[in-house]
């Protein structure tokens, strides 16, 4: 088993235990015939236990920090939704929710939402603050991911 498959196998079975039926993934649909783990262009939900897993299991992975009640958050994650599956298997989409997860909030000193944190190679690469055209926000994932290679 692969670091990312079983990151991924260990991320669902904390979330079944934690959250039973909010489950954005499901096991079958998100396995290849070789039982790798694929994005499907659903963004992964974190929490504060399982961000680091994530980011450090993906090379390239934007984190959505959103809130329930705010509007801009639910209409860029329309827009990272799309960007995910356009982008599946080169980039890892997720999100959470930072109300629920305090954690995050403290150690990335997110105040506002929305905030889209985008890591490279295991370390934070760059910050942004409120939305953007699904252009502009794709174009702007590029450049930070293209930068300096």
């Amino acid at each position: 088993m692969g670091l990312e498959e079983e990151f991924l196998k260990n991320l669902m079975d904390y979330m079944e235990s934690r959250e039973g039926n909010r489950m954005t993934m499901d096991r079958e649909q998100n396995t290849t015939s070789k039982g790798a783990k694929k994005n499907e262009g659903e963004p992964v939900v974190l929490t504060d236990g399982t961000i680091d897993a994530f980011v450090a299991a993906h090379p390239r992975a934007v984190v959505d920090c959103y809130t329930t009640w705010c509007g801009p958050c639910k209409e860029l994650a329309k827009d990272l939704k799309v960007l995910a599956k356009k982008h599946a298997g080169r980039i890892a989409f997720a999100k959470v929710d930072v109300e629920d997860n305090t954690e995050i909030s403290k150690r990335y000193s997110v105040i506002a939402v929305p905030v889209i944190l985008v890591f490279k190679d295991g370390g934070l690469e760059d910050v942004c603050v409120g939305s953007l055209e699904r252009e502009e926000l794709e174009q702007w994932l590029l450049d930070v991911f293209e930068g300096g290679e």
